[in-house]
């Protein structure tokens, strides 16, 4: 076989490189307008993905005084700054909130809700109120799992929601010493229509790690595991009307902090009284149950209004006395603006555990040593967790604006037989006996 010349195999490998890269800008073009096929609903989608995204946003800016020094009272247990004599005003009531909704598809939504606001302890995790998906199986079924409100409370998805209820912030004795604002789990929720209103009963289970303050404590906060958080409701509402009826398990898993030092030291008196150890025992809070039941009124006929709670805790756990808790608001609507009168209260209605130090058969200094440890713990321990007192009310809402608010209150708090868990106070100074008084401002807006 000739060989070709070598300006004859040139050209040949020249029209075979041509060829080669005539198919390839062909392949390259094919690719591309493949792709600009391919993508261009993707792009479509994703332009109807965002512009079917729903932000709100939501804020309170407050101010709140007392007239005590050394005294303050909580918003809720997860604050440890409270309403001031002096000092920062606006730690109490000031807040921030974002929350974005977005459909997945017809029937399955996300959303996520941060909240900004002063806490005893600042974590990114805390923001994060929730972040579920919910979906709508059908018209009168809602299923939702993640982080969610715990409802258990008339004002369990809006609590930090300062527009969406008429006091400058929730009653204290009622929503002040529960700080469960969410939950890690799901629920199950039906409505159907009944009467001139809607019947609806939700279900709901979980994990929640609620933050409390411990006054006086070093660190002064614990964060208790609540597993499992159970809990359900049942609730009728139309134009006027909303009723509701809830109850709530929940099993802690931790104790109180220096509650293990105690029942350590009760365990080497055992010897010399049995039954204080039994009683330190019966004051451990881990594998111990929290029940809660309550019921709530809220009526509204766009000039009167009624809003009321009433609900009992009962603890399994000796540690902390059983309470009854509830509140009765009383309103009219004049214009733009919502006068108001409150009234609200917590009391004890089992007393709160007392350890008795063993003195029989004790040699004199580990009798001393024993009573001035059960000393230290009736007061620095179980004493730090009574609950009793009333607030008296009267308040202003002015809705300038379809967004927007202005509140003033005046609040008389009395505390009684030194139950100020409520409270964050200096060593040795409770509140005063004829009652604290709080003047508080806030301005609130959605968007």
């Amino acid at each position: 076989m000739s060989k070709r010349p070598w300006h004859d195999l040139a050209a040949y490998r020249l029209d075979a490189l041509c060829l080669s890269q005539m198919r390839f800008r062909l392949h390259r073009g094919l690719f591309v307008l493949l792709s600009f096929f391919f993508f261009l609903p993707l792009t479509a989608y994703a332009d109807s993905f965002w512009n079917s995204t729903q932000f709100h946003g939501f804020g309170t800016l407050g101010a709140a005084i007392n007239d005590q020094t050394g005294v303050a009272e909580l918003r809720d247990l997860e604050n440890n700054i409270g309403i001031v004599h002096r000092g920062d005003y606006w730690a109490a009531d000031s807040r921030f909130g974002i929350q974005v909704d977005q459909p997945l598809t017809r029937r399955l939504t996300a959303t996520v809700q941060f909240v900004a606001a002063h806490r005893v302890i600042q974590r990114a995790d805390n923001n994060i109120q929730w972040a579920f998906l919910r979906l709508n199986p059908s018209s009168e079924w809602t299923l939702r799992a993640g982080r969610m409100g715990v409802d258990a409370f008339m004002l369990s998805d809006h609590r930090n929601v300062g527009f969406s209820y008429l006091w400058v912030r929730p009653p204290v004795e009622f929503y002040g010493y529960i700080p469960l604002y969410s939950m890690d789990g799901g629920d199950a929720e039906y409505t159907h229509p009944l009467g001139s209103g809607v019947l609806s009963f939700k279900a709901y289970g979980g994990v929640s790690r609620p933050i409390y303050y411990i006054k006086n404590n070093t660190p002064d906060f614990t964060e208790f595991l609540m597993k499992p958080t159970l809990g359900m409701d049942l609730g009728w509402r139309n134009n006027a009307w909303t009723l509701r009826l809830e109850g709530a398990s929940l099993l802690l898993h931790n104790n109180f902090p220096g509650l293990n030092s105690l029942l350590q030291a009760s365990s080497a008196l055992t010897p010399y009284d049995p039954a204080l150890n039994v009683a330190a025992q019966n004051a451990s809070e881990n594998g111990t149950h929290i029940f809660y039941y309550g019921e709530g009124i809220n009526f509204d006929n766009g000039h009167l209004l009624m809003l009321s709670e009433l609900s009992v805790t009962h603890f399994q756990s000796h540690f902390k006395a059983n309470t009854a808790q509830g509140y009765l608001t009383l309103g009219v609507h004049v214009h733009d603006f919502t006068p108001y009168l409150s009234y609200s209260r917590v009391w004890e209605t089992r007393d709160d555990m007392q350890i008795t130090a063993p003195m029989s058969g004790l040699p004199l200094p580990l009798a001393r040593a024993a009573n001035q440890l059960t000393g230290l713990y009736n007061q620095n321990v179980f004493g730090l967790t009574k609950t009793t007192q009333y607030t008296v009310s009267l308040g202003n809402r002015w809705d300038f604006a379809n967004n927007m608010d202005l509140k003033l209150q005046y609040d008389l708090t009395r505390v009684q037989h030194q139950g100020s868990d409520l409270w964050s106070t200096q060593p040795g100074l409770i509140p005063r006996g004829r009652g604290v008084n709080m003047l508080s401002l806030t301005l609130d807006a959605v968007f």
